[in-house]
């Protein structure tokens, strides 16, 4: 922790948080704290889950790397659903 730049993003709808509070929230983080304002897309994990089980594309929610270990994998997939079953 010592080392580390901690980096702070708020997801979609909630405002940024402000550094002076961060600071007191985590003493000794001072300087080392990283607030990212960026338009973060209003996606979750479970809704990624949930595209992926009904057979919808994924990929442009996640990096072409992550959609194509979940294809080859079968991951999220009902079992009637997945590939490597009969």
């Amino acid at each position: 922790m010592e080392l580390a730049t901690i980096a702070v993003a708020p997801p979609p709808g909630h405002p940024l948080p402000e550094p002076i509070a961060l600071a007191d929230r985590f003493p000794g983080l001072i300087g080392r704290l990283a607030v990212i304002h960026a338009t973060l897309p209003d996606i979750s994990a479970s809704k990624i889950r949930a595209l992926v089980a009904a057979g919808r594309p994924i990929d442009h929610l996640v990096p072409p790397r992550v959609a194509a270990y979940i294809e080859e994998h079968h991951l999220y997939r009902e079992p009637a659903t997945r590939k490597d079953q009969p």
